[in-house]
């Protein structure tokens, strides 16, 4: 089963941010695909196990968020190094 989710915590306050959250990894758990789209890079880091970068309808990058953002940083992974790293930074340090 396929679950698409488009902006699923944007408008939301921290309340409904974390129902969302706890639905989507209950749906996780249970073997379901959960596919959304976010520019909330914490959200990406929590919740995906792979992301796709789309900017201006061409895939710029596929694979975990870890692996993007410690390519972009010069392979330092520690979170507060990948956490600086805004979703435009990465789009901009993709190949084209």
């Amino acid at each position: 089963m396929l679950v698409l989710f488009d902006e699923p915590m944007s408008g939301l306050d921290p309340l409904g941010r974390r129902e969302v959250r706890d639905l989507m990894e209950q749906l996780k758990k249970e073997g379901k695909t959960v596919f959304f789209s976010t520019h909330i890079l914490s959200d990406a880091e929590a919740l995906c196990d792979r992301v796709a970068i789309i900017y201006k309808g061409e895939l710029r990058g596929v694979g975990a968020v870890e692996e993007l953002t410690s390519t972009i940083q010069g392979n330092r992974t520690e979170p507060q190094h990948r956490r600086e790293c805004e979703s435009r930074r990465i789009l901009s340090c993709l190949p084209a």
